[in-house]
């Protein structure tokens, strides 16, 4: 899986690109750009109940993000979102956006990763090490300070918190009523939003200060004892000449990919959020493969046909 700081620096980059000025209706840009906060913690929401250490019944919840779960949850969020006005719409359109950003990053380098270091369940430590290098490596390129910094990520918390709450009640809300839309065996232990949020500010707080690590991704938390490389420490395998389902590509170039992805699936959003566009885009997609439902790896399937026109 990609990396917390991937996902952050996708959405970032995103906002940035050319694809997101010319294409985005100028009502969808001025909510993503003055609510990019929940844009970003959006993108790291997925990954969440894997952070309530010791509770499996909670971390399931995460396996169901990532798999059986993903179009139920996004048409259930949408029709939510539909249905509010105000600021309420903006921040969750936003966390939503953010939310779509991390399963389309997933399903473009996910890929990339398994054909890199092999499969997850036989090479966790290398996942590991790997989307730590790519971190380092693209939050370095972007030049957004120091990789790792707890307080890059601490400020989107504040954003994002309600009056009486850690989490903004419109978000436990959004995530709630796409949670419960999916088509679970009754010994699934309900969501637990709040302790997953909870659990994430305590890998945030915990992070000592003077070697400001936060290595927090599906695989990772700031526990394993893992820190991120200095930019040349980065190891080339894991940044040069990757193997992709496509043939073979650098980082940065599967990282400007995925970007345009994102930018891509998330004007298909505000079409369907705003205009009642059709919702077929939606794929049940298993996110640790990137494949949908027919097997079709789409992002790369879609990018494959576009090179041999």
């Amino acid at each position: 899986m990609p990396g917390a700081f991937a996902h952050i620096t996708v959405v970032n980059k995103m906002i940035l690109s050319d694809y997101f000025v010319r294409e985005f209706d100028s009502d969808a840009r001025r909510i993503l750009t003055m609510n990019q906060p929940f844009m970003e913690l959006g993108s790291l929401a997925p990954d969440f109940p894997y952070l309530v250490f010791g509770n499996k019944p909670q971390a399931l919840w995460a396996d169901i993000m990532h798999s059986s779960g993903v179009n139920s949850c996004l048409i259930k969020m949408i029709e939510y979102v539909k249905s509010l006005q105000g600021h309420c719409f903006a921040k969750a359109y936003a966390w939503l956006s953010g939310y779509l950003a991390h399963i389309v990053a997933d399903i473009t380098i996910h890929p990339v990763i398994e054909r890199t270091v092999g499969h997850y369940k036989e090479n966790k430590n290398l996942h590991r090490v790997c989307e730590m290098h790519q971190d380092a490596h693209i939050w370095h390129r972007m030049g957004l300070g120091d990789i790792g910094n707890k307080e890059r990520v601490s400020r989107t918390l504040e954003c994002c918190s309600g009056r009486d709450s850690p989490l903004d009640p419109i978000l436990i809300d959004i995530w709630s009523l796409g949670l419960l839309s999916i088509d679970m065996p009754n010994k699934v232990e309900m969501p637990n939003i709040r302790l997953w949020f909870e659990s994430f500010q305590k890998v945030i707080n915990v992070v000592e200060d003077n070697y400001q690590l936060f290595p927090f991704s599906r695989h990772v938390a700031a526990f394993v004892g893992l820190k991120y490389p200095d930019i040349k420490d980065i190891q080339p395998q894991f940044i040069n000449n990757l193997p992709t389902p496509a043939g073979r590509m650098p980082y940065d170039e599967l990282f400007d990919l995925c970007v345009d992805e994102v930018g891509h699936y998330l004007n298909l959003l505000w079409n369907s959020v705003v205009y009642n566009g059709d919702l077929d885009w939606i794929k049940q997609w298993n996110l640790d493969i990137g494949e949908d439902e027919n097997g079709v790896m789409t992002i790369w399937d879609k990018y494959s046909k576009r090179q041999r026109a």
